[in-house]
């Protein structure tokens, strides 16, 4: 009994331990979230028209093109200069947020103007989506502050209510039925509620202006000529990420567009966890030169997106039955993308070390992956629609992740060949 009751008491304090570390928390959100989304995800295909959840995935892509600007790199920068500098963390905060928000602004209008030119949709639904971005901003600077002190349960629970408060009011707004401008006009209204929730807990991060001390750190380490390349690479890695849709949308319609999008959900969703871990270890890449300190990291990612790549191949089985005869053939696209999980996740390693040390290799490995990515849609993509971007995004995600490597292994060796 004794022996029973030490492991007990040994196995609480065990997951007691694992519960209190942020990135535990910051994941379990994050996965709970996602579930939340997967649901409202398989309610939103079942209830919409084809084309309009085809107009909803476009609109959310554009969107997110908009970070090519006002993000860039620019939140990594600022967690590195919170923890070299916590003392200054509202003046960097507020300086971040006003360059980013001016820049969101900038961004918007761009994408605007390309949405109409390029879509035959209402220019409407993409005006729609400017309070969402504009919020993200403001939270999402709030949280790349507070994060680098381990301070992560408001982040979490946002995941999670926020996904809540959307299906909820997307089961309210069925009986008047639902369209794109109606979905996407609701995923602003979310967006809105939380920022203005997470801007009255942390106030302080985007009101306060730099004194002369502060200006001078924020000069160096936030300056336009400091950050340029970590922007860029940031900006080319968000291309990257984001603009599949676009692609299959030019080169063979909406409907396809529907297809790719329906499964592509469920691997954004697999890779919350990665995303989340990376995100916690910035500041401490930044110190880092081991290969085995890096190598930890990587084993640990390297086995959850193995176990990945086999939940989603079961999902994928699935497909058929939980949208409906009309995304049948969406899962074959799932299979494939699955196996995108492990260059993605093992890639993001290295370009997240290498972002902070060496921001020149990261961009290198980006650029790379960006341009074997555009070729790729166009001979594959073109010809083989939906199941043609997803062997594009699984080619594209393995260049920037074998780039990564090799271009992170070069840095280490040389700086150790330096100190010898």
């Amino acid at each position: 009994m004794k022996l029973i009751k030490k492991f007990v008491d040994w196995l609480i304090g065990q997951l007691h331990a694992l519960l209190l570390r942020p990135g535990i928390r910051l994941s379990a959100g994050k996965i709970l979230a996602g579930v939340v989304s997967a649901t409202w995800l398989i309610f939103l295909v079942r209830k919409i028209d084809k084309n309009e959840f085809a107009t909803v995935v476009l609109v959310l892509a554009f969107a997110a093109l908009t970070s090519v600007l006002h993000d860039g790199g620019q939140l990594v920068l600022l967690a590195k200069a919170v923890a070299i500098r916590p003392d200054f963390k509202e003046e960097l905060s507020f300086f971040v947020f006003k360059r980013r928000f001016a820049m969101a602004i900038l961004a918007l209008a761009i994408v605007t103007i390309i949405y109409s030119q390029t879509t035959n949709n209402n220019v409407l639904t993409i005006f729609l989506i400017w309070p969402s971005v504009l919020a993200t901003v403001g939270y999402s600077t709030i949280f790349a502050v507070v994060r680098v002190s381990g301070v992560v349960d408001l982040e979490a629970k946002n995941e999670f209510y926020s996904r809540l408060v959307l299906i909820v009011s997307g089961f309210t707004l069925l009986s008047w039925g639902l369209s794109a401008p109606k979905v996407i006009a609701l995923y602003s209204a979310v967006d809105v509620l939380s920022f203005i929730i997470v801007s009255q807990r942390h106030r302080e991060l985007l009101g306060k202006k730099s004194g002369p001390e502060a200006k001078t750190f924020v000069h160096q380490e936030l300056h336009w000529r400091v950050s340029s390349v970590v922007t860029i690479s940031g900006a080319v890695g968000l291309l990257l990420s984001r603009t599949d849709p676009i692609f299959i949308s030019a080169l063979r319609g909406q409907d396809a567009v529907a297809t790719f999008s329906a499964g592509v959900r469920f691997v954004e969703f697999s890779l919350v966890p990665v995303g989340t871990l990376i995100i916690l270890k910035i500041s401490k890449f930044a110190k880092t030169n081991s290969f085995s300190e890096i190598f930890k990291v990587v084993r640990s990612i390297l086995i959850y997106s193995l176990l990945a790549v086999c939940v989603l191949q079961v999902v994928a089985s699935l497909l058929p039955n939980v949208f409906g005869a009309d995304y049948a053939n969406a899962e074959t696209p799932l299979r494939i993308l699955a196996f995108s999980v492990i260059p993605n996740s093992v890639g993001s390693v290295f370009l997240a070390w290498l972002t902070v040390n060496s921001p020149l290799k990261s961009l290198a490995a980006v650029s790379i992956g960006l341009i074997s990515s555009v070729i790729c849609h166009l001979i594959l993509t073109s010809e083989y629609g939906s199941i043609g971007a997803a062997c594009t995004n699984l080619i594209a995600n393995t260049v920037v992740a074998t780039s990564g490597y090799l271009l992170f292994k070069n840095t280490v060796v040389s700086s150790i060949n330096k100190v010898e």
